[in-house]
Order: structure tokens, then sequence, then C-alpha cells
């Protein structure tokens, strides 16, 4: 499986893209990239929006995340687009969302 984020502005402020970022662009680090634990958590599946409540989450033990590009117009956002494809063993559970903390639960 695999899922493209583009547009993916870079933003100073998000230390996952910085990371992605160092281990890509600057460290040049392909093993790092194909071997990154993944966490997809399906707020928008909740009917708070993910506000409240636990949502459904699945967690990939090893993933793989291809930098496609590094760039922008001119005076604009720095654009950094990715894949990822899932992989690895794979957990279900839920995640809730505490102010910017995200905790993941196993399900049983």
């Amino acid at each position: 499986m695999t899922q493209s984020f583009e547009p993916c502005e870079l933003d100073a402020g998000d230390p996952a893209q910085l990371a992605l970022w160092q281990m890509g662009i600057v460290d040049q680090d392909a093993q790092a990239l194909a071997s990154q634990d993944m966490l997809i958590v399906h707020f928008y599946a909740t009917p708070s929006g993910g506000a409240t409540g636990a949502a459904f989450a699945e967690r990939y033990a090893s993933c793989m995340i291809e930098i496609t590009g590094e760039g922008g117009e001119g005076g604009g956002n720095i654009g950094m687009p990715i894949n990822v494809t899932y992989g690895g063993e794979r957990t279900v559970g839920t995640a809730t969302r505490t102010g910017g903390v995200v905790t993941f639960t196993p399900a049983a």
C-alpha cells in the first residue's frame, strides 16, 4: 500500500518533516528512509473529527519513504512531496490526541 503526500509543504515547526528532510536531503540516508515506523490515525472517521475520544489507528513497523522533490515557487513555501510505502508488521488499535500529543493503544 502506497500513499502520496503532495503538496507537502516543508514547515519549520514540524519535527517529522524536519527529520525526513535531514535523512533524505542532508544525510542522503536511503537505509533510514527505508525503515520507518509509521502510525496512521483515522481522526477524520470519528464523529468529533478526533477532537475527543479514540480513533481507529494502524501502525506499520517497516515503511519506506521516498522524497520525490524539493523546491517551490520563488518567495513561496518550500515543498517536499513524499510517497510512503507501508510495510512490515501491521498493528491495529486506537489513538487519542491531547494537545499536540498522539497516543497509540494496540488492540487486545
